[in-house]
């Protein structure tokens, strides 16, 4: 019995030295991390990739809307209920069609411009040597606004 509680107190004391002692090598190695953030709206407001991209989806939407209208003018040329009514479901399913490409194409291209803005980032951040990069939305305290250096790496 005394051999079991020297074994389980051993044991014990050891765990609580190794946590401790991990503890202290962490907070030896977290004292040294260089925390930076970038605030993101800024960084997609001055993109020009961004604003080119705007501006071609409202262009997209602008030529949609102009073949609704020419669909609808079409449709209603239609001397009969029935040819109206199967027009209609043809120039439907075109639309929805156009839309799901509209989409697909804006979502890919938006994706290529986050993937190249977060690259940035990465690559100017190591450069100037932070370790972590936060989004300032996330910082409550403490890092360096880093927003300035990386936006002129945007493009």
């Amino acid at each position: 019995m005394n051999k079991q509680f020297i074994i389980g107190t051993s044991i014990a004391l050891s765990f609580v030295l190794g946590v401790t002692a991990g503890n202290y090598a962490f907070s030896d190695q977290t004292a040294n991390i260089k925390i930076g953030y970038v605030d993101l709206s800024k960084l997609i407001d001055s993109s020009s990739e961004i604003k080119a991209l705007k501006n071609a989806q409202n262009k997209k939407s602008e030529e949609l809307k102009e073949w609704i209208d020419v669909a609808r003018a079409d449709v209603e040329k239609q001397k009969t209920k029935e040819g109206q009514q199967k027009l209609a479901q043809k120039y439907e399913n075109d639309l929805i069609k156009k839309q799901e490409n509209l989409s697909k194409s804006f979502q890919k291209e938006l994706a290529d411009i986050d993937k190249n803005m977060g690259n940035i980032i990465k690559e100017r951040s190591k450069a100037l040597g932070y370790d972590i990069v936060l989004n300032k939305s996330a910082v409550l305290y403490g890092g360096d606004d880093i927003t300035a250096n990386i936006q002129k790496y945007i493009k």
